[in-house]
């Protein structure tokens, strides 16, 4: 039996996006291969800058997950916020600034052991879907443009983390 094909646009945009550069660079008689590989070879080299930051982040991230930093900062942490946040959210919320693997990781253990529609399984992917693996993001941004003093950047977002924990509790409370 023939089967009903919906159509989904992520099918056609890369297709159309690059439809849509050739024809542009042939209207404006640009040499659009020549510049993409001038394109390439500046993103070599940006690359090349930013691996040692990159290098020494895991690195970093590792020692301090190997020695039990994690551990002792989770069990400090659940004392201090008592039963206002899932404390199965704890380690996620320690591990997503760090690694976004690492994070994914904790996640898929938070669904196996509390449950996908548990409150925490809740909490924990509206926090998911609203933060960015921190130190990793800057790093590499920072380190791609020559950057070594962050100045309020790394506090900043810490805030904004805690406040996306808070924030995620609460929506989950108001709509499920």
């Amino acid at each position: 039996l023939h089967e009903a094909r919906h159509m989904n646009i992520a099918e056609y945009a890369l297709p159309v996006f690059i439809a849509v550069v050739l024809i542009y660079g042939t209207v404006h008689k640009i040499d659009v291969f020549e510049s993409f590989i001038k394109g390439a070879r500046k993103g070599l080299s940006v690359a090349l800058r930013i691996l040692p930051y990159i290098v020494a982040m895991i690195f970093a991230v590792d020692i301090f997950s190997a020695g039990g930093g994690f551990e002792i900062l989770s069990a400090a942490i659940c004392t201090v916020v008592g039963s206002s946040v899932p404390t199965e959210i704890i380690p996620l919320a320690l591990m997503r600034p760090f690694s976004g693997g690492a994070s994914i990781g904790l996640l898929s253990a938070l669904y196996s052991t509390a449950g996908a529609d548990s409150y925490a399984g809740r909490v924990a992917s509206v926090f998911m879907g609203s933060s960015e693996t921190l130190f990793y993001t800057t790093s590499v941004y920072l380190g791609s443009v020559g950057l070594s003093k962050t100045r309020y950047i790394i506090p900043v977002a810490l805030f904004t983390d805690i406040c996306g924990i808070v924030c995620s509790c609460i929506l989950v409370n108001l709509f499920f």
